[in-house]
Order: structure tokens, then sequence, then C-alpha cells
């Protein structure tokens, strides 16, 4: 019988994550990921965050972002771990978290100290699985990114991003970004897959859910929901709802 559930002890590797994990059918999986981060089996630069600065205008703001992607893991041992927009939502609530906009995403790579060359590996539905994780993951690794690095690292995954057009298609995910080292992304804003679905391209970008905005602390969905200000961190104008999945009110 599958298992549909595995204890998450703080100090649970990457490794032994994947091994727990292989076998699941993928909503056990996303199970398992949103109760391993929320549990705290997160690395120790989970919990650094830069700031990027944004100007248009004469409006200027600054966000603080996490320096990678989400993990599961130690910092001697971890995997960057790929979920859906569901569980990423759903983490993004607990832990006061909001997900990044397209704009965010270019600002982001733009400001990024250690700009990686994007890793495609074979397309096919072993995108989806454990093994294609880690591969991915050793890939970019090899580029000298992980912990050791401690700088806003940007370029070796596509975002799980907010757009407005979720309102009308709620039951997609929207992907963007992987930037290419000249700074041109190669995948655009996207909403062809499953609001379920994940693959190993795909990142978990944190930014924090308040932000400066002209000086002024305010929460990033306010920031979105302005009409004067809002193109600080969106292209698509002001967006009504700031979620990356249902529900959206």
């Amino acid at each position: 019988m599958e298992p549909q559930s595995i204890p998450c002890p703080i100090g649970m590797t990457g490794t032994s994550f994947l091994e727990a994990t292989t076998s699941m059918h993928r909503a056990a999986r996303e199970d398992a990921i949103y109760d391993a981060i929320a549990a705290g089996v997160v690395l120790a630069f989970a919990g650094a965050f830069v700031e990027v600065r944004l100007v248009h205008g004469d409006h200027t703001g600054v966000v603080q972002v996490a320096i990678d992607y989400a993990a599961i893991g130690t910092d001697d041992d971890f995997i960057r771990i790929p979920m859906s927009a569901i569980t990423a939502q759903r983490l993004a609530d607990v832990l006061g978290y909001v997900l990044p906009t397209k704009k965010l995403v270019d600002a982001i790579y733009r400001a990024a100290v250690l700009k990686l060359a994007p890793s495609p590996l074979p397309p096919g539905p072993q995108m989806m699985g454990n093994d294609y994780y880690r591969k991915h993951h050793e890939a970019i690794e090899k580029q000298g990114a992980g912990p050791a690095a401690g700088e806003l690292v940007a370029g070796h995954k596509k975002d799980v991003v907010v757009t407005k057009r979720l309102v009308q298609l709620p039951d997609r995910v929207a992907i963007y970004g992987w930037h290419r080292l000249d700074g041109r992304p190669i995948q655009p804003l996207s909403l062809v897959h499953e609001a379920s679905y994940a693959d190993y391209s795909h990142g978990i970008r944190w930014v924090r859910g308040t932000m400066l905005a002209n000086g002024v602390e305010r929460r990033v969905g306010d920031v979105l929901c302005d009409p004067e200000i809002a193109i600080l961190i969106s292209d698509e104008g002001v967006l009504a709802s700031q979620r990356a999945a249902a529900p959206f009110s």
C-alpha cells in the first residue's frame, strides 16, 4: 500500500525526502512537500531574504525576496523542490509570503548577483518525477549555487507567478521565466498546465508580504490593488487577486 504521509523531522535531508516520496502519487507527494516545509524541514538559507529595489517614473519600491527557490533538507543535503501552484499558495498563506508577478521575476533576475544558465532536461513524463528533480538540482549545484554562495541567485528555474489571467483560468498554473544569460526568458507567461501540475523546471520564490512603496510600508496585495503604484510590481496594471491558486476572491 502506498504511504499517504511521511514523518518530517527537523534535520530530514533532501536525499531522504526524495527516497520517501519516490513511489507516491503526485497528490500525496504534494501533501508531503507541504508538511515538510510547514514543519520547518528547510535549510538555513530558506530564511535569507534580500532587498530588490524598484523604480517606475517617480515611484520607488523595495521588495524582500528569498535568495533562492524553496527547498527541503539541510545545508549539507537539500533539494530545490518543485511544487504545484496549489501547494505553493497553501504554504504562502501559512508563512505570510506571496508569489511574484512576471514583472517581479524580471526585476529579481536583474538584481541577482549570481545568474545561472538554464539546464533543460529531455522532455517527457519523467519531468514530473523525483529522479528529474534530483538531476536538475545537481545541474544547478554544479554552477556554484547553494548555501555557501549566500547571494541572490536566479536563472535556474521557471517561476510560479500570479497574474490576472488566473481569474479567467482558475484551474491552471501560471509560469514564467528561466532566463538565459543574455537576460531573455525561455518561458513566456504560460497557463497551459493544470493547477496541480509541477515539473523539474519549476521553482517557488517566496516574496515577503509587505514592501516599501514610495517610502511607506504597505502590503504587497494593497500595492497591486492601487492604480497609481501597481506598476511598480505589475506590468498588467491592477491585480484584484494576488493568488497563484484558487480561491481568487
